[in-house]
């Protein structure tokens, strides 16, 4: 016997079957409660094997909070290992919601900096699953902030067409040119190399091209073997099968023409 109070959860049941707990409401419980079994390894986090049980799962948590699912040495504060092979490290996004509307986010990645600068605080990059655009097709979406202003970069549609600063591509890569003043695609060549852009059939068969003649600064048409159908040159000169015309229009060759000149 005791004088006092006493405080708990429950009590083990005087008489009772075996692993029977008198409860604080008087009710019986049964079960191991308060009962932990088991060993694991250092920085895992542990998990329950269906039979009271505790054991390693495959996340590791270490002392610098980086956590590794299937890797015991992260190099990140999130590093996915995969060790089935032919199969691809995934990470799920789901959204549960079964009536999406037209524009709605289905997933994202949202990148944020806290830069204290100030052309850096709240800089954020975005890559969002869209439910759909005004095509009515899916699409992810690429998107950078800076301060207040956010722009749309790059539209990937389920189709495979790409837009960029245009979330409604009608052409394999369609561009929104942001200005009258800002060019809408810029392509550099290396110090003394040509810029060439060659066109295939669908048997991946080279028809034509297009060549920038980086030393002579001349604009050309070129057929499958490179020789050069039609110059333009960096002085307005125009050469059709003669690639350094000396007028306005010089051709090498018969003209033939059914109206005035």
């Amino acid at each position: 016997t005791f004088a006092g109070s006493v405080t708990a959860n429950s009590f083990i049941k005087d008489g009772g079957a075996s692993s029977e707990y008198l409860m604080a409401d008087g009710s019986v419980s049964t079960g191991s409660a308060g009962t932990v079994r088991g060993s694991g390894t250092d920085n895992t986090i542990a998990m329950f094997d269906g039979t009271g049980d505790i054991q390693d799962s495959v996340i590791i948590q270490k002392s610098n909070n980086y956590i590794g699912i299937q890797k015991s040495l992260p190099t990140a504060p999130l590093h996915i290992y995969n060790n089935e092979d032919g199969k691809a490290t995934n990470v799920v996004i789901e959204n549960g919601d079964t009536a999406l509307t037209t524009g709605q986010a289905v997933g994202a990645v949202i990148f944020r900096s806290n830069d204290a600068s100030t052309n850096a605080a709240g800089n954020s990059g975005y890559i969002t699953s869209i439910a759909e655009n005004p095509t009515g097709k899916y699409g992810m979406e690429f998107r950078v902030k800076d301060l207040a202003t956010e722009n749309l970069a790059l539209y990937i549609q389920s189709d495979g067409k790409i837009g960029i600063d245009n979330d409604a591509p009608a052409a394999m890569l369609d561009i929104e040119g942001m200005s009258a003043t800002v060019p809408a695609l810029k392509v550099n060549a290396l110090a003394g190399d040509n810029l060439i852009m060659d066109i295939y059939n669908s048997s991946n068969v080279k028809r034509m091209g297009l060549e920038y003649d980086n030393s002579n600064i001349n604009f050309n048409v070129v057929d499958r073997n490179t020789n050069k159908l039609f110059t333009v040159r960096e002085g307005g000169n125009v050469g059709i099968g003669d690639d350094t015309p000396s007028f306005k229009l010089d051709v090498a060759g018969a003209i033939r023409a059914t109206g005035d000149i």
